[in-house]
């Protein structure tokens, strides 16, 4: 959903994830559409986008992506109130897209909200009591416009699960919540593709905090990001190996605990975590795509037993193997062909 103003950032991300050629037929992940107020929403930089106006829009979307604007701080100042008679002059957005907005929330779409996309969801009346975030500088203005919202300024990604709404600190992070909101529609194997093709190694975690992913740490310089990336790709071609972090630290030449630093500021999560969760993910491409038992894919994947998958899938997935086959077995096999 798009308004003149908004990030051209913002916009190309959802575009990639949800929009990119992910085959050499040209096959797509998944049918996307920009809608706005009217023809082409004007974004920054002179870029511009067609969009279909909402009045010939007759699809029902699964997700509905909010991008954020170009001028944040425009966006964070404008604290006035909102009154319900005269929305126009308080909010930038029109209010056909917020009457839009909350239609397609009603019917069942996800919305995912970009940086200050946050705001446009906070305008529709839809955050009040919600569990939400925003980049961290303009965090306050969202609590000034919409004091009922819950916001939590140090997460990367906040979901809140019951009223089907995902937000983001925006910047980078608008890549990883668009790639972990698809995720939950589609499954890991089709969002894998997308990351291969991306060139990216995997959406950061949703409780990552925007204050520690990927901050420097003093005297670390290259060699220590690159020694965790080679220790990160060697383990990912290797998961069926019975990995400690003892052993990664070896492997990157470190003492264990300069190595669970490094780690842990440049993928948001300590080893042993990541572990877990590329085991889960490289099981749910199995599950998804082939036949095997899930004693079979738990042995695959580094795991014990399918008793430790099982383990594993309700930490990170909040789900079993064998449920979450059986709903995106027949996505996958949509989605590779």
């Amino acid at each position: 959903m798009l308004l003149d103003g908004m990030w051209s950032f913002d916009v190309a991300a959802p575009m990639q994830v949800f929009g990119g050629v992910i085959a050499p037929d040209g096959t797509e992940p998944c049918r996307l559409s920009t809608v706005g107020l009217g023809e082409v929403a004007r974004l920054d930089h002179g870029m511009f986008v067609e969009t279909c106006p909402l009045e010939r829009y007759r699809e029902r979307p699964d997700i509905v992506v909010v991008p954020g604007f170009s001028n944040p701080f425009q966006i964070e100042a404008d604290a006035r109130p909102l009154p319900v008679d005269d929305a126009q002059a308080a909010r930038p957005a029109p209010d056909a897209l917020l009457t839009w907005l909350r239609a397609q929330h009603e019917r069942g779409a996800e919305l995912v909200a970009l940086g200050t996309g946050t705001f446009v969801l906070g305008w529709a009346g839809l955050l009040d009591g919600c569990f939400c975030t925003t980049h961290g500088a303009y965090a306050d203005g969202l609590a000034r416009q919409v004091p009922a919202a819950r916001i939590d300024a140090s997460r990367l990604i906040a979901h809140d699960k019951e009223r089907r709404i995902w937000t983001s600190a925006g910047g980078a992070s608008c890549v990883d919540v668009c790639l972990t909101a698809f995720a939950a529609q589609a499954g890991m194997g089709t969002v894998g593709r997308v990351e291969r093709i991306m060139n990216l190694a995997a959406a950061r975690p949703a409780d990552a905090e925007q204050d520690t992913v990927r901050a420097p740490i003093a005297g670390a310089g290259v060699a220590g990001d690159l020694s965790v990336r080679r220790v990160e790709g060697t383990v990912r071609q290797s998961l069926s190996q019975s990995w400690t972090t003892e052993q990664m630290a070896w492997y990157a030449g470190m003492s264990v605990r300069t190595f669970q630093r490094h780690f842990k500021a440049q993928m948001g999560m300590t080893p042993s975590r990541w572990l877990v969760r590329e085991r889960v993910r490289a099981a749910c491409e199995l599950l998804e795509l082939t036949d095997l038992s899930i004693e079979v894919i738990a042995a695959r994947v580094g795991l014990c037993d399918a008793a430790a998958l099982r383990r594993g899938f309700s930490a990170m997935l909040g789900t079993s193997p064998s449920a979450y086959r059986a709903q995106f077995r027949r996505t996958a096999a949509a989605t590779s062909g």
